[in-house]
Order: C-alpha cells, then structure tokens, then sequence
C-alpha cells in the first residue's frame, strides 16, 4: 500500500509539472502569435513608409507641380484674405483705368469659403464706351491668378448720351478670384 502512495505521489507531482510545463508553453505559443499578428499588421504599414521614402523626390516633384497649377488658379495661402482683396481691388481699378473706364466705386466683400477654397471678391462700377469695357475684360482674362466674373450688368449711360455715339455705357461687375486658406 505504500508504494501504491509513493507512486500517486509521483505520479501527481509529474502530472503538476506537465500541466505547469503546458501552461507555460501555450503562454509562449500565444506571444508568439500576439508577436506574429503585429508583425502581419505592420508589414503593409512599414512597405508602404518605405515606398514612400523610395519616392520622395518624385512626391516633392508633384507636389510643386501641383502648387504651380494651383497658383495660376488661386493665391496662395500666403498671401492673407485682406491683403489679398485690397489686391485684387488695385489690380481691377489700374485695368479699368488703362483701359479707359472711369472707375465710378468699388467695394470689398468679406471673404466666403466655398468648398475647399476662399472665394475674394469685390463689385465695381464703371464707366465708358463698349471698346473700353471689352478691352477691361480681356485684360481681367490675362491676370493671374485667374480672375472670375460673377455678374456682369451694362445699361446705356443715359446722362453722356446727349451729343455722344450712344457707345457710353455703365457697368456693374463683381469679380472674384481664389484663395488657399491656411
């Protein structure tokens, strides 16, 4: 009988030490799949920062391409929303006047954001013969960045028509142009 003890007590010791030894071993098989899943999930990641340090310089050559493009559209965000209306006011009254139109008033309007631009934009007054205004509006075309208009009236000059061809005209205009914001 007491070897029959001896050996359950040998018996429950090695079975102790197996469990403990199992236990051990899938605490090991685990982290080495908890390791093995971050790996796999950090691979794609680390490919891809590595495609992009491979293609920098050709990312930088695109990107200044790109704001190259952008600058003939809009004014770049350096340039601030005020100072960038009482520009645009300037560059259209020196138009008008070097085409020959009599600036009669012009305003600035508070920038309005419209998708992911700032839209700046002034009204003007004007006027002068049919000639002039046409002369204005191609050289509103040629400026960059690229001047848009948003709503353009003329109406007869009513007061010059006395003793003139009848080409004097009065012109309202809003004109607009776009803005990086910050």
């Amino acid at each position: 009988m007491i070897r029959w003890r001896a050996h359950l007590a040998l018996g429950s010791m090695v079975l102790v030490i197996a469990l403990i030894g199992l236990s051990v071993l899938a605490a090991l098989w685990r982290s080495y799949a908890d390791a093995n899943d971050a790996l796999g999930a950090l691979e794609p990641r680390y490919a891809r920062l590595a495609g992009l340090a491979r293609s920098e310089e050709r990312l930088r050559a695109t990107l200044a391409e790109v704001e190259r493009r952008v600058s003939v559209l809009a004014i770049p965000k350096e340039v601030e929303s005020l100072r960038a209306g009482a520009d645009l006011q300037r560059k259209a009254r020196e138009s008008a006047e070097s085409a020959g139109l009599q600036v009669a008033a012009s305003q600035i309007f508070p920038a309005r954001m419209e998708d992911e631009l700032e839209r700046i934009w002034i009204s003007l007054t004007l006027k002068g013969g049919l000639d002039q205004v046409r002369a204005f509006l191609l050289a509103l075309a040629m400026q960059t960045p690229r001047v848009h208009v948003s709503m353009l009236t003329i109406q007869p000059d009513n007061r010059r028509l006395r003793g003139r061809s009848g080409q004097d005209v009065q012109v309202s205009l809003e004109i607009s142009q776009f803005r990086v914001p910050r």
